[in-house]
């Protein structure tokens, strides 16, 4: 049975269950980065962003608050990245693409995501 502390409750809630806006001028991972970390210094979640890759107009981020460890899939709309969903634990490929996701860009998403990890 899995244990979930309620500030790990709070960050599922703010990062999973609201659509947020995070200012970047262009899809690269710096840009997204920064703008995602802000963010989340700014809803007082405690998260850290540890790592995170950018394909094309998306990104997934992995973060770690209080003890807990989860990743974040982001979309590019326009010069904002919107945070589509976000959970504890690792988004598959099924899963990235059942969230919208097309599966090379995905796989890609994941691949580079896990070169960052070595």
């Amino acid at each position: 049975m899995r244990r979930f502390t309620a500030s790990t409750v709070l960050l599922g809630l703010l990062l999973g269950g609201l659509p947020m806006p995070l200012k970047a001028q262009a899809p690269d991972a710096a840009q997204a980065l920064s703008a995602i970390r802000a963010t989340l210094v700014n809803l007082g979640t405690g998260a850290e962003i540890d790592s995170i890759s950018v394909v094309e107009s998306y990104a997934l981020a992995e973060w770690s608050a209080y003890g807990s460890v989860g990743q974040a899939v982001l979309e590019q709309v326009g010069d904002d990245w919107v945070i589509i969903a976000s959970s504890q634990g690792i988004y598959d490929l099924d899963t990235l693409t059942q969230e919208g996701i097309p599966s090379d860009t995905a796989t890609q998403l994941i691949n580079r995501l896990n070169t960052l990890r070595r």
